[in-house]
Order: structure tokens, then sequence, then C-alpha cells
């Protein structure tokens, strides 16, 4: 969710990730209905997770679930991403699916810079130019940023 953030947030789209459930259920009920959630899980059965989706859902929200199809979180959702699997997380700790998920979170961020066309293409361009100027030149050793001469 954090690298959906920061991905979302570089094409210029306003954006939060809340890890907490409290804040998750907060945010999910007064996004309204221009808002969109991304609800990421794996086995699709966090409770509070499922819980937070459908007070969005009641709220006009539309959700997109990254998770398990057929799961109690894709029955919740208004659009799922179905990520089918076979990875047991009760033993080990979640690798291929997180992977899985980080894919389809770049096929979003294709899409939807697609979408929005030229306007992404200069916002991503004028950042890496001022990315750019605060890196360190490696033959000096000193930073390329105008402010410090």
């Amino acid at each position: 969710a954090m690298d959906a953030h920061h991905k979302f947030f570089r094409l210029g789209i306003p954006c939060s990730v809340y890890s907490d459930p409290h804040m998750q259920c907060m945010s999910g009920s007064l996004l309204g209905k221009d808002g969109v959630i991304v609800a990421i899980s794996h086995t699709g059965k966090s409770k509070e997770l499922i819980e937070n989706v459908r007070i969005a859902r009641e709220s006009g929200v539309t959700v997109i679930g990254i998770t398990s199809e057929n799961s109690p979180l894709a029955k919740a959702c208004s659009l799922v991403v179905n990520v089918e699997l076979d990875e047991d997380t009760n033993v080990f700790t979640p690798m291929v699916s997180r992977l899985a998920h980080l894919m389809i979170i770049d096929i979003l961020v294709v899409g939807v810079s697609l979408q929005k066309g030229e306007q992404v293409a200069e916002r991503l361009q004028a950042m890496k130019k001022i990315i750019s100027d605060k890196k360190q030149n490696e033959e000096s050793g000193e930073m390329n940023d105008s402010k410090n001469g």
C-alpha cells in the first residue's frame, strides 16, 4: 500500500495510506462518492479490513480489492483484481503474493498514467529535474542543488 501511495502521489493523485484499522475506518467513511480505496490482502480474510471496506462502500466509495477470488474481501469490494497464488501464509511470511500485489499496483499506475496522458509526463519530468538537482555530483562531491552554490 505504501508503494501504491508513492506511485499515485507522483502522478498528482491526492492519496493516503493507512495500516491502522481505525484510520482506515474513519478515512473510508469520509471519502465519499469520488473516493477510491485499494484494499490489499492475499487471503482476503482479515475481519477488520473487510468491515472497513463495507463501511466505505456504504459511504459510496469505490473499493478495488487486490485479493484472492471469492474471498470475503473480494465479495465486499466494488471491483476485484484476483490474485490466485498457492502460498502458505500460515507458516511462511508472504513473499510471492507481495510481489504479485506490487505488480498489480504497477499495472494500475500505468493505466492511470495513460489516462492522464501528457499531464503526467510533464509532472514526472519536472519532479525528475528537482530530484536530480538534489543529487551529489560524483566527481566533485558537491551537491547539484543551486541553493548550495
